[in-house]
């Protein structure tokens, strides 16, 4: 009775069982407290996924900025190196292997004038191939798939009777310093064609190519493998590639 008395005379006297009003404040303001830690540490892991998404998206597949500054970068390239040329922008394409931005020049009225310019990001000119055109690497390239899709005719027909998980026909063509170099004639024939001396944009007779450096890789399967067998095969392929009229060396 006598600490009800108290309580109502405004003394700090505890009543069991009743909650003071100072407790029940603090009580309300840490629970807002926790709530805005919770609220604040869910938009910093929100933002650190998105962050991580974006970072992530850029480098598999760039960005609309990057592009538009590679672009800017190669259209002042072709203007300032290439001046008076008819070479254009085929494409524009995102590289995520090398987190480079890839112009594909062409042109009209050339089939061996093709090249890459490298461009970062940030609009930076990293490399122009322009040197493929004037190695004869392109026309090497050209000539070497004409090659190919002519063995093709041969190695694809239906009628053609041995299964091959690798065939396919090329042309031996090397630059001149490699051939100098005097590698293993294995791995550079004595026959091969000088790629520094094809010419750009030269109509050449792919057969005639064949018959000095065409070389057919085959790998034949068979349920026995002998010599005998071996030889069977090799002299049956000869005779259809010389009956489709198709050289090689």
């Amino acid at each position: 009775a006598d600490c009800h008395r108290r309580a109502d005379m405004g003394s700090g006297c505890r009543v069991p069982g009743r909650v003071n009003a100072s407790d029940a404040w603090i009580h309300r303001k840490g629970i807002a407290m926790k709530k805005k830690i919770l609220r604040r540490t869910t938009c910093m892991l929100i933002a650190v996924l998105l962050a991580i998404l974006l970072w992530m998206g850029n480098a598999l597949f760039g960005n609309p900025v990057s592009r538009m500054l590679a672009e800017n970068t190669a259209r002042k390239h072709l203007d300032d190196v290439y001046a008076g040329t008819d070479y254009y922008i085929e494409r524009i394409g995102y590289s995520f292997k090398d987190a480079n931005y890839h112009a594909f020049i062409r042109s009209p009225s050339s089939v061996d004038t093709e090249f890459t310019l490298y461009i970062t990001m940030l609009g930076r000119m990293r490399l122009d191939t322009y040197d493929d055109v004037l190695s004869g690497f392109n026309t090497a390239r050209r000539l070497d798939h004409a090659y190919r899709m002519l063995t093709n005719t041969v190695l694809e027909d239906s009628s053609f009777p041995y299964a091959c998980h690798i065939a396919y026909g090329m042309l031996e063509i090397y630059p001149r310093w490699l051939i100098d170099e005097g590698r293993d004639p294995y791995d550079v024939p004595g026959y091969a064609i000088v790629q520094d001396e094809l010419v750009i944009d030269g109509d050449y007779d792919i057969r005639e190519l064949g018959r000095q450096a065409g070389h057919l890789i085959l790998y034949v399967e068979s349920g026995s493998v002998d010599a005998q067998r071996a030889s069977e095969i090799m002299l049956n392929i000869k005779a259809r590639f010389d009956e489709a009229g198709i050289p090689f060396a």
